[in-house]
Order: C-alpha cells, then structure tokens, then sequence
C-alpha cells in the first residue's frame, strides 16, 4: 500500500482507475482495497468493470470512436496470459480476451442510446 500511496501523492491524476469493489478475483478485491485506502484523499475516484465483477453497473460513460475502439482490442490481444472462460471439457464457448472488449465497447455503447462504442465506469468519488 505504500508504493500506491507515495505513486499518488508524487503525482497529480485527474483520475484514478481502480477495479470494481464487488468481484470474484481475489487480486481485483485486494487491489481495489489496498487503492481506496492510499487514496483516501485523492479526488476523482473512478471504478471499472472486469470479466469477474458482479452486480456491477456504469453511472459515467465515455465515448470512443471506432480507431479507439480497434486500437484497444488490438491491445487487448497482448494479454495472452488472460484467459476468459474455462478451458475444461464442460465448458463448450470459451471466448478471448479481444472479443470479450470489443463486446463489451458495443454493449456499453448500446446502454448509453447516444454512440456506438463505450467504456463504462462506477464513480466512487468525482469532485469538479
């Protein structure tokens, strides 16, 4: 936790991105614990969804257009040690990484009824 917090404080982050709290990876709950406590007086607190987060939901939004959106499933193929979906023979519909982003831009896209691709975000704190 002190790395984190001495990271913020030498810095000045218009946001901080940090997982969402309600999740099934025991790292993705550690981290989001260990980040709002060095955070605790940082503004801009925003949370973001993984494959492994439950009872999640977007209340911020931002746009991206298709280049954004091409670029960030490219990039998200980097990720080879990531895996969604269990590889036993009980599950039938393992998917990748980069399908699994490019849906999720075009779903979140959808929610919003205003563009086409999207990244949705939970605020934790937003101070203007």
């Amino acid at each position: 936790m002190m790395y984190i917090q001495q990271t913020v404080d030498e810095h000045e982050y218009e946001k901080i991105f940090i997982p969402y709290k309600n999740d099934t990876h025991q790292d993705h709950r550690t981290t989001y614990e260990v980040c709002i406590a060095a955070c605790r007086y940082k503004r801009n607190i925003v949370m973001y969804e993984t494959p492994s987060s439950i009872n999640y939901y977007s209340n911020m939004y931002i746009e991206l257009n298709e280049e954004q959106a091409l670029l960030k499933q490219k990039i998200a193929a980097c990720y080879k040690s990531q895996v969604l979906g269990s590889t036993c023979k009980y599950n039938k519909y393992p998917y990748s990484i980069p399908e699994y982003v490019m849906t999720k831009m075009l779903h979140t896209g959808m929610q919003t009824r205003a563009c086409k691709y999207a990244e949705g975000y939970n605020i934790y704190r937003i101070i203007s």
